[in-house]
């Protein structure tokens, strides 16, 4: 072999890929065996894992084969090589290098637990879990199978059985970062990023120092917007010497969450530079176009992404969603009708269903719901989806919850609250107090204490409040109306823009002045195909007031929303303020949730650039609204662009609790702006979240009736 060409023969089926591959300098000194020191082949593993993790597929199954041929009963090679056949051929030919493998090594638990990891990436989950269930069986198990018996619980969101399994392995290698990596994970699918942060602090504080742990508490700090400790726990694993790409992508986004944006910039090229060929560089280059309000940028580098090999779901999703945003729905279907859904897993195939409803294709979406397992995770939702479709009765869909164990989860509880509202189940007792879970859930927004008590305003006079408000349906003047109208904050603006059919802008008028509720009332009339956006910005430039508060015709604002809201921002010295916890009320299930934005953590200040709220709970300072327009080539996500810029630009925002304001979701779903099934808005409320019953006045009663009994509130 000296300085000749090496053939290489990479066995990743039962056919054999061919390639001519010139060994690198200190590959051949390694099998020359002048490495001058440790095992060849350890070193000619470690040198392919190297190859693999810069891209360098050739160059690392060449050095695979050669460790394969100093050592054929070993299974490192055949670990190699099966990972280099996942990343070039995909999962499917990454197992069958492994089952082809079984038999021909002496010890074949390494090639099992990559075989179960596989699986797991595949999200299959049975075969994962039956291949360490059978490690376990013959004596043979360690610590870290017990941890992946957990991953495979976690996957499928039973939280207490993964618990049980990572404290199991904990118990046996109680120093060991992998049970704490799981309870981690536990944690922030359970109760957000700063949980998940808590923990991996407090093992670090042990004295433990391991990069992995290192490297995920980094990325909950960036994701709940501590970015200077986030960057300081970087550093010190670059100056380690132990940082890979994806710690200078993890850089890139705490320098784009202050807005750092050529600085985000330089460390992509960098991670890209060090791994030419993973798409997570790229990706976060797409997030840093989308955060500078460029989506033909991010939607262009998405597709670079598919078109180079790196075609995979989330990708697929994200392109998706950006194509629709732009208001190409066609497009977004291009990229969404070719997917496997025989390969999905169940929640995947939720926020796929959402997608093809979004695109125009709720036939598609039925077959997405025809692939979810009746008795898994999401079985609930599954029966929940034939009982609002009119297959299945609701009293028989109980016995079909009860017959398979299904847990009790939020879809249970929105099959509970439309029993409720049909009479097959039996009402709660009219004035019960909420559930002890929901008024649980409820309490964790003390934190907001200057939204319910702020800071005494020195004002003697209120500030002028400008109420924009949209409307497209004529069926909604009423509620509007309403809602305006029943303010309690003293000084107000109606500014509403009319772009729909049928409303008859002079009966508006009057009835808004009639109230004598306004100092100003103001309607204008756009042609009825002005879309949302145009008619927000034509709002905004009627304003006058020192604050302005975005309405939706068809939700509810109780009493005090303005007057909490404005003094909550006062109080903070806030210049944007949204809901990121929102309460919904399906009108068609007779319940209510709470769905929860971005990480889904309540927090009451923002921080960076990266909190996105709701768009009807927006509220800005004159500041910003003459600043800032709404981005009107966007056909959907114009309030997350909006956000997004508006901090971006160096506003201070601030996040209010989900009370005093109720966004509803009408029967006739047809008749919404924003097309999104009301099962996938289930599987998005906030994970373990509470679901409240009755109609939408029951929800209001019961909430204010919670925040009167509550002293924690109001004070």
């Amino acid at each position: 072999q000296s300085g000749r060409p090496n053939r290489r023969i990479a066995y990743y089926s039962d056919f054999p890929v061919h390639s001519v591959m010139r060994l690198t300098d200190k590959e051949q000194r390694l099998v020359n065996g002048q490495a001058g020191h440790g095992d060849q082949v350890s070193d000619l593993l470690a040198e392919g894992r190297r190859l693999l993790d810069r891209g360098k597929y050739e160059q690392a199954a060449a050095t695979a084969d050669l460790a394969r041929q100093m050592d054929t009963g070993r299974p490192g090679p055949i670990l190699l090589l099966a990972q280099i056949a996942g990343r070039r051929q995909g999962s499917e030919m990454q197992v069958q290098v492994l089952l082809n493998a079984l038999g021909t090594v002496t010890n074949d638990l390494p090639i099992r637990r990559q075989l179960a990891e596989t699986y797991l990436a595949m999200r299959q989950i049975g075969a994962a879990r039956s291949e360490i269930e059978g490690i376990v069986t013959r004596g043979a198990a360690s610590f870290g199978d017990y941890v992946f018996l957990g991953r495979c619980s976690l996957v499928e969101e039973q939280f207490d059985r993964a618990e049980d399994f990572a404290n199991h392995a904990r118990t046996i290698a109680p120093n060991a970062p992998g049970p704490v990596l799981l309870l981690a994970q536990i944690a922030d699918q359970r109760s957000g990023p700063r949980h998940k942060a808590e923990i991996l602090d407090a093992y670090r504080k042990t004295g433990a120092d391991d990069s992995r742990v290192t490297r995920q508490l980094a990325d909950a700090l960036v994701r709940v917007s501590d970015f200077s400790t986030a960057r300081s726990l970087v550093d010190s694993l670059i100056t380690a010497g132990v940082a890979t790409f994806a710690d200078y992508v993890l850089l890139a986004r705490t320098s784009a969450g202050e807005s750092h944006f050529e600085e985000a910039l330089s460390f992509v090229e960098t991670a890209m530079q060090m791994a030419p060929d993973r798409p997570e560089p790229a990706l976060q280059m797409a997030h840093i176009a989308e955060l500078r309000g460029d989506l033909e940028t991010k939607i262009s580098i998405l597709r670079e992404l598919l078109a180079t090999g790196h075609d995979n779901f989330p990708i697929r999703l994200n392109l998706a969603d950006a194509l629709a945003n732009q208001g190409m729905p066609e497009d977004a279907f291009a990229v969404l009708q070719n997917l496997k859904l025989d390969q999905r897993s169940d929640r995947e195939l939720l926020s796929l269903s959402a997608k093809y409803d979004r695109c125009g294709r709720p036939d598609l979406a039925l077959q997405c719901y025809a692939h979810i397992d009746p008795n898994g995770t999401y079985g609930n939702a599954l029966v929940l989806v034939h009982v609002l479709r009119g297959k299945l009765g609701c009293a028989e869909a109980m016995k079909i919850h009860e017959k398979n164990g299904l847990a009790a989860d939020n879809y249970y509880k929105a099959l509970v609250a439309f029993g409720r509202m049909l009479g097959v189940i039996e009402a709660r007792p009219e004035g019960e107090s909420l559930p002890e879970d929901v008024q649980r859930r409820l309490n964790q927004y003390v934190g907001a204490s200057s939204y319910f008590a702020p800071k005494p305003n020195r004002n003697l006079v209120a500030p002028l409040v400008s109420i924009v408000a949209p409307i497209h349906r004529a069926k909604d003047e009423a509620n509007l109306v309403a809602q305006l109208v029943r303010q309690d904050y003293p000084a107000l603006e109606s500014i509403v823009v009319i772009n729909g059919p049928d409303i008859d802008s002079a009966r508006l008028q009057e009835r808004l002045e009639r109230s004598k509720r306004f100092q100003r009332v103001c309607v204008e009339v756009l042609p009825d195909t002005a879309s949302l956006t145009t008619s927000l910005n034509a709002g905004l430039s009627l304003s006058r007031g020192k604050f302005l508060a975005r309405f939706d015709a068809d939700d509810l604002y109780m009493d005090r929303y303005v007057s909490r809201t404005v003094a909550f921002m006062q109080s903070e010295k806030a210049d944007i303020c949204g809901k990121i916890h929102v309460m919904i009320h399906f009108e068609r299930l007779g319940c209510a949730t709470v769905l929860a934005w971005g990480d889904g953590e309540f927090r009451p200040v923002a921080f960076g650039n990266r909190a996105n709220a709701s768009g009807s709970s927006l509220v800005m300072t004159q500041a910003v609204g003459e600043r800032m327009r709404f981005n009107e080539t966007l056909q959907a996500g114009e309030d997350r662009d909006f956000y997004f810029r508006a901090q971006a630009a160096g506003f201070r925002m601030v996040l209010a609790p989900p009370f005093d304001h109720i966004a509803i979701r009408r029967a006739e779903k047809a008749g919404h702006t924003w097309k999104v099934d009301d099962i996938s808005l289930l599987a998005n409320s906030r994970n373990g979240y509470f679901l409240m019953g009755g109609t939408v006045a029951d929800v209001e009663m019961q909430t204010e009736r919670f925040l009167k009994d509550n002293a924690a509130f109001g004070r």
